[in-house]
């Protein structure tokens, strides 16, 4: 019987040994492509996280490594999708969705082939003072790009996070999808110090985003503040779940720029304010409503709850 629990640790502890490069990145990057290969084939629920370190690996269903042209052309996508997140960040109350030189520095990715034919991506990181470090644009992308994108080539709940999206973080979503036609489609695997996301978008997925988002216009309602428990237990994908105390549960995606503040306020009641997003398409048809949480405050209880 293969003992999961002691192969984990000997990666854990293999992967704590250095490589001595001369290159920090490529020495991180060597011990994380090591924790990508143990959390390929592991159950989700033991996925071990890297530490100190961002990474987003893509790869190509086609299997094996990209000629040239192709992870060229990869790479230019997952660069200008990583790009609007980190405007969606950056500038939450815009929909402007033109990118510029600006927008790829404050978002600036490089990357690195990996031993398994994936292709890493890794965020610039600035110089922290000692015992400092905060979280920049290109991370924080990196992560909400993996959380939105479907989780599996089933994912039931990936259209409502779609609907849900900026327009900015529409077109992340749209680009990641074009570039997954071509190769057969794309996994993305985001390892974090605090989260291992994975994500897929097959061929079939892709040609949905596409209908999905193509051609399509939002109607965004700001709906009066509601009062209910942030759902610790059902909370993931940054999406929420909302038990409110009068009315239906809701449930949706959390803003970009709110889900720190979300995830602090798990299994609390709280007073939230939701936006009520409907979809319109050319030929006149509307999707039904999702919902994104955009204020989120606590409310401590007049009793019990």
């Amino acid at each position: 019987m293969v003992d999961i629990d002691e192969i984990r640790r000997r990666v854990s502890a293999a992967s704590r040994i250095t490589p001595n490069s001369g290159d920090p990145d490529y020495d991180q990057l060597a011990a994380g492509s090591l924790i990508a290969c143990f959390n390929r084939l592991a159950p989700r629920d033991v996925a071990l996280p890297i530490e100190g370190l961002v990474v987003l690996e893509v790869s190509s269903h086609s299997g094996g490594r990209l000629p040239a042209h192709e992870q060229g052309r990869l790479e230019a996508s997952m660069a200008r999708a990583i790009a609007f997140v980190g405007a969606a960040i950056t500038h939450p109350d815009s929909d402007v969705v033109r990118l510029g030189a600006e927008s790829f520095r404050q978002a600036l990715v490089y990357t690195r082939p990996t031993p398994t034919g994936a292709i890493a991506f890794l965020p610039e990181r600035p110089p922290s003072l000692p015992g400092m470090s905060s979280e920049t644009v290109a991370e924080l992308a990196m992560a909400r790009l993996a959380n939105i994108l479907p989780g599996s080539p089933d994912d039931s709940g990936a259209s409502e996070r779609l609907l849900a999206l900026r327009q900015p973080e529409r077109r992340a979503v749209s680009e990641v999808a074009d570039a997954a036609r071509p190769l057969a489609g794309l996994s993305l695997l985001l390892l974090s110090q605090d989260e291992v996301v994975h994500s897929t978008v097959t061929s079939a997925q892709a040609e949905n985003i596409n209908d999905l988002l193509h051609d399509a216009d939002t109607v965004v309602t700001r709906m009066s503040p509601i009062y209910g428990r942030l759902d610790g237990m059902r909370f993931s994908r940054q999406t929420f779940f909302l038990q409110l105390e009068d009315g239906p549960d809701r449930q949706g995606l959390v803003d970009v720029d709110l889900i720190p503040r979300a995830k602090e306020l798990l299994d609390q009641r709280v007073k939230a304010t939701l936006e009520r997003v409907v979809t319109r398409r050319g030929n006149g048809s509307a999707s039904r409503p999702t919902y994104r949480l955009v204020e989120v405050e606590p409310a401590p209880s007049p009793g019990l709850f």
